[in-house]
C-alpha cells in the first residue's frame, strides 16, 4: 500500500512537533511539512500535493476553515481532517459546510491516527 503523504497545519509549535513524531512513527504515511497559517497551507498544497490535510481551526490570518474552502475549490482538492481543541457540534457543522472530509479532536489524536490514514474519518 502507498504511504499517504501528509501536510500539518498548525500555529502550536508543541502540538505541529508532537504530532509530527507521531505521523513519522506511522507505517502508513509520510510527513511531507508542516506550517503554520493557513495561506502557507494552501501554497504548501499547490506545490507539494498532499494525500491528506490536518488542519487546525484557530490560526492567525484565514483560519483552518477558510483555508479547507479554498482548498477544495481546487482540482484534486486532498483529504482535509480538521484537528482541533474545540470539539463543539458548532465546529463540527462549519467544518462540514467547509468541505472537511472529516473532524477530529486533538486528544483523540493518538487514537485515531490509524483511521486517519485508513480513510475512517471521524465526522
Amino acid at each position: 500500500m502507498k504511504k499517504k503523504r501528509v501536510l500539518l497545519v498548525d500555529d502550536n509549535k508543541q502540538f505541529l512537533e508532537a504530532a509530527s513524531k507521531i505521523i513519522k512513527a506511522a507505517n502508513h504515511a509520510v510527513l511531507i511539512g508542516g506550517v503554520t497559517t493557513g495561506e502557507e497551507a494552501v501554497e504548501k498544497i499547490e506545490h507539494e500535493h498532499p494525500d491528506i490535510v490536518l488542519m487546525d481551526v484557530s490560526m492567525p490570518g484565514i483560519g483552518g476553515m477558510m483555508a479547507t474552502r479554498l482548498i477544495k475549490k481546487m482540482v484534486n482538492p486532498p483529504q482535509v481532517i480538521i484537528l482541533t481543541l474545540y470539539d463543539t457540534s458548532e465546529y463540527r457543522n462549519e467544518a462540514k459546510a467547509a468541505g472537511a472530509d472529516g473532524f477530529i479532536s486533538k486528544s483523540d489524536f493518538v487514537d485515531k491516527i490509524s483511521d486517519i490514514f485508513s480513510g475512517k474519518f471521524v465526522q
